[in-house]
């Protein structure tokens, strides 16, 4: 603050970030007597304060309507997402972890094929046998689907946990207030099948090879 005094006289719960570890709202006067640089013909950002009982998002579209195309008006759900938006495809940290998901797909996609893929090899004579006992292929495909789906739990199981740790010291090592959401959770296990089924079904292919008549 430039060897400026200032006494605090509330708080407000807004948690950090990756720019700054915390914020100050000040009034208009105190801004300017602080940051000497600013011009008091150029504003930034402004907060409204509505009265009780008030709908934030019909002020703000009401504040919309009256100031367009010279100003915009922002709920704070509305202001946190236009935040996420810009860190996660805006900035490169953001285009990092998106690309981060990516590859970690691919990679896991080719890794857990390669295990499949051994798998159903080293059992051809197996599955061959069911064949030969009458299993139709659709049920000598879902043993393999099955042990991938398997797969998928139990390298699911201990990566979310491990989130669970991760997130823990972003918010009180970093300050950066992340929470483990439900829909997260479902989204990333959802992808998690995904990614092990679409190596199922590239290592099925093998089972293609598995004729009885060899057994004999």
């Amino acid at each position: 603050m430039q060897h400026h005094r200032i006494r605090i006289v509330d708080q407000y719960a807004i948690g950090g970030g990756f720019v700054a570890g915390a914020t100050l709202i000040t009034s208009r006067e105190t801004f300017l007597e602080v940051f000497k640089q600013a011009s008091a013909d150029r504003i930034n950002v402004g907060l409204v304060k509505i009265a009780p009982g008030a709908s934030a998002r019909a002020v703000a579209e009401e504040i919309r309507t009256r100031l367009r195309p010279i100003a915009t008006a922002l709920t704070r759900s509305d202001s946190a997402k236009a935040e996420q938006n810009f860190w996660l495809k805006v900035k490169p940290i953001g285009i990092m972890f998106t690309s981060g998901v990516l590859v970690a797909f691919a990679a896991g996609a080719v890794i857990l094929y390669q295990v499949l893929a051994s798998e159903v090899q080293n059992r051809m004579r197996e599955y061959a046998t069911l064949k030969a006992l009458g299993y139709d292929t659709g049920f000598v495909y879902g043993i393999v689907v099955r042990q991938a789906l398997l797969f998928a739990g139990l390298g699911f199981i201990p990566a979310f946990f491990l989130a669970l740790v991760l997130y823990s010291l972003m918010r009180t090592q970093a300050m950066v207030p992340v929470t483990m959401e439900l829909t997260r959770v479902i989204g990333v296990f959802l992808l998690t099948s995904m990614m092990c089924l679409s190596a199922t079904f590239l290592a099925i292919r093998k089972l293609r090879g598995a004729d009885p008549a060899e057994l004999f």
